[in-house]
């Protein structure tokens, strides 16, 4: 962290999933301060965090683009107001907060951008191409410069249900998933009819 050229950073742990023990330290003074005090509760799967360079989303949101099938499906606007945890799926808010979602769909901070439109997705899809990714997310903010940072490639996705609801029909990750797979299978014993 004392050789990192990029102040504030972000610690990251290996594959923590959620964005769970992601934080935020100002220099490397910080960071072993919080080491030091037993402050920074950073654990890691696997023992290897990453430093990561932190952009404040100008908007206070982030951006997440699910593709499915390895096509851009659509675009979700994050509020990431709350820190670092943007979990789409349901599972992850906590009691309260679902039946709060379920009462009024769409107030979760998750928010359907419809009729998104940008330059970047062909080469967001040829990556995923190339590294064999057919269902996933990729995630960015954008600072007060206007420069976009791609900081995360989600692997396995979720789908935020009230989002979904609250931007009406036609959107829905699982069965645009089950769509998908359904044309695998078929592709698969058409190959392989024995």
């Amino acid at each position: 962290a004392a050789h990192f050229p990029h102040k504030p950073f972000l610690v990251k742990p290996n594959r923590g999933g959620k964005g769970a023990g992601v934080q935020l330290f100002q220099d490397a003074e910080d960071l072993r301060q919080q080491l030091s005090q037993g402050q920074a509760g950073i654990a890691s799967l696997d023992g290897i965090m990453l430093l990561q360079q932190y952009a404040s989303p100008a908007s206070g949101h982030i951006v997440r683009l699910e593709f499915i099938g390895g096509q851009f499906y659509y675009a979700v606007q994050v509020d990431a107001s709350g820190g670092f945890e943007l979990c789409p799926a349901d599972q992850c808010e906590p009691g309260e907060a679902a039946a709060a979602q379920a009462a009024s769909p769409g107030s979760n901070g998750f928010r359907i951008l419809k009729d998104y439109q940008d330059a970047a997705i062909p080469r967001y899809e040829e990556f995923l191409a190339r590294n064999g990714i057919e269902v996933g997310a990729i995630e960015y903010t954008e600072d007060a410069a206007g420069d976009r940072f791609v900081y995360d490639v989600n692997i396995n996705t979720n789908y935020n249900a009230a989002a979904e609801t609250a931007a009406g029909a036609g959107y829905s990750g699982m069965g645009r998933i089950a769509a998908f797979l359904g044309q695998e299978l078929k592709q698969l014993t058409m190959a392989d009819p024995g």
